[in-house]
């Protein structure tokens, strides 16, 4: 399985950020195995009590093309003015993705390395803001995958995790010669030693 993981506010807006691009993907053509992505939005608005920051819900889907088989949907705090610090129900969230991962067969994940929804904010986000949030996913990822290798052994089933930037991400700010993208990669090697 090929999965995604889109954060989403926690009011489960999906006429923002990413997700206003995903559910208009989802309407072009129609799910033939799976409920629309429309009615299980629904069902997870319908909870009671709701979700919360940190959880996280899987829609699926038949009409990608083959590209995307799951979505992870991890609830995030409001987009308002994001900081260094992701709050730790988020990180833990992502933690409980990977882990439900390797024990539903899921081989190939992509994630927005700065955990963020993708609305303005992400556009205008400081260098050191999205370096920071970038090292604090990274040392998550990194401590979540010792933790799934440790519970699941050997055969664990992801095999190919694609950390994703935005394209704004690349821009230098204020002379400093090291962008975001310079900065993960460094975080990359320094984080996870084992490569």
């Amino acid at each position: 399985l090929t999965a995604v993981v889109l954060p989403i506010p926690a009011s489960l807006r999906t006429d923002v950020g990413h997700h206003t691009a995903f559910a208009k993907l989802c309407e072009m053509s129609m799910d033939i195995h799976f409920p629309s992505f429309e009615e299980q939005i629904n069902e997870m608005r319908a909870l009671n009590p709701p979700l919360a920051v940190g959880d996280y819900f899987v829609t699926r889907h038949s009409n990608m093309g083959g590209t995307v088989t799951a979505v992870f949907h991890l609830l995030v705090p409001p987009d308002e003015t994001p900081n260094g610090n992701i709050p730790q129900a988020v990180l833990s969230g992502l933690g409980r993705i990977l882990r439900a991962c390797a024990t539903n067969a899921v081989t190939t994940l992509s994630l927005p390395l700065l955990l963020l929804d993708g609305g303005p904010s992400e556009i205008s986000l400081p260098h050191t803001v999205a370096g920071d949030r970038v090292k604090s996913v990274l040392r998550a990822l990194n401590n979540a995958l010792h933790e799934v290798g440790n519970e699941t052994g050997e055969g664990a089933a992801l095999q190919t995790l694609k950390l994703i930037l935005p394209p704004t991400a690349a821009k230098v700010e204020q002379g400093i010669n090291l962008t975001v993208i310079e900065s993960a990669r460094a975080a990359v090697l320094q984080i996870f030693t084992w490569f």
